[in-house]
């Protein structure tokens, strides 16, 4: 939750104002300053997952992540599989010098 400058929610119209600022000064091109605030959530999300951080932090229901998510978790598995397999067949985990 954001607030103004007395402790009071933002309305609509100056959360979505102060979002367009931020898009702007942070040098974005045009067509991605139409991104909405759930866009950066999304990209935060799975830049995350994809970095493995644990879903469970930050959540005490996990489900709904775990379902919006999917496609990178499954992406996730296929990539610990393959993973996995180098460290069977190579004796030694990928991850090491």
């Amino acid at each position: 939750m954001f607030t103004n400058e007395i402790g009071e929610p933002l309305t609509q119209y100056v959360y979505d104002k102060t979002w367009h600022q931020v898009l702007e000064r942070a040098g974005l091109p045009e067509e991605k300053q139409k991104m909405r605030p759930y866009d950066a959530r999304h990209t935060m999300a799975t830049l995350l997952l994809l970095r493995r951080v644990p879903i469970k932090e930050g959540h005490s229901d996990t489900s709904i992540t775990q379902n919006v998510y999917s496609h990178v978790l499954d992406s996730m598995q296929d990539q610990v599989a393959e993973e996995l397999e180098q460290v069977i067949l190579s004796g030694k985990s990928s991850n090491k010098p």
